[in-house]
This record gives structure tokens, sequence and C-alpha cells, in this order.
């Protein structure tokens, strides 16, 4: 996947404008992947292993990275890319499931948890709960 210079990207945060994505786009790479919103993404969530979340634009294209604590252990971070445009998501995770450029892991879940959860509420420490449904 070819990302943009890193000096590019700024913090996202409860104020930020992030790239529109629409829940059918989302849930259905996730479909397409066999994966959902699971436990396992609620539990990243709700257990706070989010460390950073940084967007980019460039061009027709938007990016989001994250660093993300491992489940098994918090002293283990990956790093979670994903590439939007219009029509279709890439992504990518430094995880063993996480290979580009159709990653399937709970960490790119959880990235599009929090995108969504941002979009839907405008707030990062939301509740998954307080998500419209899909």
């Amino acid at each position: 996947m070819v990302l943009p210079d890193p000096k590019s990207y700024s913090d996202i945060n409860s104020s930020s404008v992030i790239p529109a994505i629409s829940h059918e786009m989302m849930n259905a790479y996730l479909l397409a992947c066999a994966k959902s919103y699971d436990k396992a993404t609620e539990l990243l969530y709700k257990e706070k292993y989010l460390l950073c979340l940084r967007s980019s634009s460039q061009q027709n294209q938007n990016f989001i990275k994250g660093r993300c604590s491992a489940e098994y252990c918090k002293a283990t971070m990956y790093t979670v890319d994903v590439a939007l445009d219009s029509t279709r998501i890439k992504d990518q995770c430094e995880c063993g499931a996480g290979a580009g450029p159709t990653a399937h892991c709970k960490h790119v879940s959880h990235r599009l948890l929090l995108v969504r959860l941002l979009q839907a509420t405008g707030n990062l420490h939301g509740e998954a709960a307080d998500l419209p449904p899909s």
C-alpha cells in the first residue's frame, strides 16, 4: 500500500473532520473479509487499546493511521493503515492477520468502529452501543 508522507498526518479528535465513509461500505468490507464488529473489536475499544489515531488526505484518498496495543501484551504495538476513497477500503496491519491490502484482523475492525463512532456521535469516547444500527 502506498501511504502519504508521515508529516501530512494530523491527530484525530472530537473536533476533527474525518472522511465521509458510508456504513454500507464499511459493513460490506467487513462482510467480504468474514468479519464484523464482534466482542474482540469492542474489547479493544472499551479497554482503550488505541494509542493514537491520525488522518491525512491526498488527492481523492483519505488515510487513517492508528497505533494500538496488542490484546495479549499491551507492550506490543501495531500500526494500522486504512486507505479510503469513495468506492473502496484498503488496509494493512502489522499483526499476523493484517497483511494488506485487505487485512481482516480485529485491529482494522477496531479502526473502522472508531471512525463509525466518531461519524455517528462526534465523540471517540462514547459507547459502541450508541451506534445506530447498520
